[in-house]
């Protein structure tokens, strides 16, 4: 997740940012929201993400992605974007998710 504007202004939009609330449809592998998760630690900044997924990636798949690993995070936290249910949880201090799915 980067804004893709000049580095000042950049800066400046994230330093009035709070809290970004994010909607994804269709959670797919969880990349995305896996990069949310780090871009709000690296900023310390409180991200809100809600998924919507009609058909869950199978174990399988999910077991063969290395996300965690060039991502340098905690694998746990991967395999927890795919487990949680429609309660909005806290997966790191700054990071809120939620997934609906059918």
């Amino acid at each position: 997740m980067r804004l893709n504007l000049p580095i000042p202004l950049r800066q400046c939009v994230c330093d009035w940012v709070i809290q970004i609330n994010l909607l994804e449809i269709g959670l797919g592998t969880g990349l995305n929201a896996l990069l949310a998760m780090r871009w709000s630690e690296r900023n310390k900044r409180k991200v809100n993400y809600f998924a919507v997924e009609a058909f869950p990636i199978e174990q399988e798949v999910l077991n063969s992605l290395n996300y965690a690993e060039i991502l340098e995070i905690n694998p746990e936290l991967f395999s927890a974007v795919h487990k949680v249910g429609s309660k909005k949880v806290q997966l790191s201090e700054y990071f809120f998710f939620c997934i609906s799915s059918r």
